[in-house]
């Protein structure tokens, strides 16, 4: 029996990172009895380039994203889901595989039938990585499902999804991790089995994690070290959702 898994890739304005990554994970090997379509999820910016890179790769297939990384990330859930396939695997543009056995390592404990989501693991490199990995360390305390690295069964997003959008302000970083990291596992959790896989292991961008510490620092939960707040008025910006019927295959 074949399982049917899709890596959704979230990608704004980063034309510069975006092609490295879709051809690392479109390289990274397939385990036995699984088969991986790839999409990426792009939230136009002025600039097309990341839009037109995206549409480049032979493998990914580019779908336009509504703005608001809740709102993007429901609409890319939804489709996979409604199309009958059995695990999503989020990714992030500036995020890729750290090993050839990523998919392996993250997609493995779905074996057991209790495992509704598996959480992969950011592995810091470079000069800032010692400060970086205990920096992580203090995140994971609060045990977030890493939106950058993640496996979520069709069971998993029908009990615990969508993300509320309605109530939360997707200009601010702070909120939507609390929504999409800490209250879903949460969520995923009241009906299932959620694994922390460190073996299934993406290469972190240390710049996100230091706002991530930051802001699991701040006693206010405040405003981040700049990477992710300076992008948020366009990123997590909620605005009319587009018509995403028709999507580029």
């Amino acid at each position: 029996m074949t399982n049917n898994a899709v890596v959704q890739l979230f990608a704004y304005d980063e034309p510069d990172v975006i092609t490295s990554t879709m051809v690392q994970y479109a390289e990274t090997p397939v385990p036995e009895h699984w088969s991986i379509d790839y999409q990426a999820w792009v939230t136009p910016a002025e600039s097309h380039q990341t839009v037109e890179a995206a549409k480049r790769h032979p493998q990914f297939s580019y779908m336009s994203a509504p703005k608001g990384k809740l709102a993007t990330r429901n609409t890319a859930h939804n489709w996979a889901f409604n199309r009958s396939y059995d695990v999503v695997i989020t990714a992030d543009a500036d995020e890729p595989p750290f090993r050839d056995d990523y998919f392996a390592e993250l997609l493995a404990p779905f074996q057991r039938g209790s495992v509704l989501a598996v959480t992969g693991w950011p592995k810091n490199t470079g000069l800032s990585a010692p400060v970086t990995t205990v920096a992580r360390r203090l995140d994971e305390t609060r045990r977030p499902i890493r939106a950058n690295c993640s496996a979520l069964s069709e069971i998993a997003w029908r009990y615990a999804g969508p993300f509320r959008v309605d109530d939360v302000d997707q200009t601010d970083i702070t909120s939507v991790r609390r929504e999409e990291e800490f209250d879903f596992r949460r969520r995923i959790e009241d009906v299932g089995e959620v694994v922390e896989q460190r073996s299934a292991q993406v290469h972190a961008n240390n710049r996100r994690m230091l706002s991530k510490v930051y802001d699991a620092l701040s006693p206010l939960g405040g405003s981040d070290l700049g990477h992710a707040a300076s992008r948020g008025a366009k990123t997590f910006a909620p605005a009319e959702k587009r018509d995403d019927s028709e999507q580029d295959k």
